[in-house]
């Protein structure tokens, strides 16, 4: 959901205002944030619950980049 509402507001801007940043700036957060539970995954004393946890989340946050990449 919080997918949805993010793009659904930057094409919002995009459409009002014409800021193409709008689409820009959403593809670099969802970057960072795949970047950031890469970084998580890497560090030792995780249990092999919560790295599945986080390898299923870079793969659907990663799919939300790809996505956004394309509308961009």
């Amino acid at each position: 959901m919080a997918w949805t509402k993010e793009v659904t507001d930057a094409l919002y801007i995009l459409q009002d205002s014409g800021q193409v940043n709008a689409l820009k700036k959403a593809r670099a957060n969802y970057k960072k944030k795949v970047e950031n539970y890469v970084e998580l995954v890497e560090k030792p004393g995780l249990t092999l619950l919560d790295r599945m946890k986080l390898v299923a989340l870079i793969t659907i946050e990663e799919h939300n980049r790809e996505i956004v990449e394309r509308l961009y």
